[in-house]
């Protein structure tokens, strides 16, 4: 059989949408998501990247892709996830590809789609309750999603006005709080830091990165 054969025989849900060269496009079920993940890793596989869509005007629906790709045969693989925007969750695969665990994290700020079962999200919530975000500060208010269509190109939200969650840690001797960043994507910083430690307490990753325009391909539904 034909990996097209093989994948849509393996998992009910799979469909095939495009097939161009070496290029295929399939949607997939919420249940079989994880284990066709597996299957493509296991065949040898590399994860290279998963993104969201806004398509609610079209469709009525988000659509999240996973991105595949197979170098020995030059191989491209895409499963798309449609997520309903009276339910806006999907769930994390950050369990089987850990890889994907800032993408979750990116689709939730950027398009506000709950990744269900994300283990930051989670961790978060037994810690202190806080919101866990990547790309937005905490004064980034909440509901506002830069990638949604239906969000203006020259909006600017009003700051929350909320105090960033910094964990408390020990002012005893020893014990060092780093601040790192942030980076400028135009300019290469080089930067050093040195610290002798015999454990680290908390890292914590905020503000991530993002191309001035994502948006503007969102609203144009196209790339720039």
């Amino acid at each position: 059989m034909t990996f097209i054969q093989t994948i849509q025989a393996k998992f009910s849900s799979v469909e095939l949408l495009e097939s161009r060269g070496r290029v295929s496009s399939f949607s997939i079920g919420r249940d079989d998501l994880k284990p066709a993940i597996t299957f493509l890793l296991e065949g040898g596989f590399r994860f290279i990247t998963m993104a969201g869509e806004d398509e609610r005007s079209a469709k009525n629906r988000f659509t999240i892709s996973y991105i595949f790709g197979f170098p020995k045969e030059n191989r491209f693989v895409s499963l798309i996830l449609s997520v309903d925007p009276a339910n806006p969750v999907f769930p994390s695969v950050a369990d089987v590809l850990l890889s994907a665990r800032l993408f979750g994290l990116e689709i939730m700020d950027m398009f506000g789609l709950i990744p269900e079962g994300h283990p930051d999200i989670e961790l978060a919530a037994q810690e202190d309750g806080k919101e866990r975000r990547l790309v937005h500060h905490h004064n980034w208010p909440k509901g506002e999603y830069p990638l949604r269509k239906d969000f203006l190109w020259n909006k600017r939200p009003r700051e929350a006005n909320v105090e960033f969650p910094f964990l408390a840690y020990s002012r005893e001797e020893g014990v060092f709080e780093i601040p790192v960043g942030p980076i400028h994507a135009g300019v290469i910083e080089i930067f050093r830091t040195v610290v002798e430690v015999l454990r680290v307490d908390e890292y914590t990753d905020a503000l991530f990165w993002m191309f001035n325009n994502c948006h503007m391909n969102e609203v144009l539904g196209t790339r720039l």
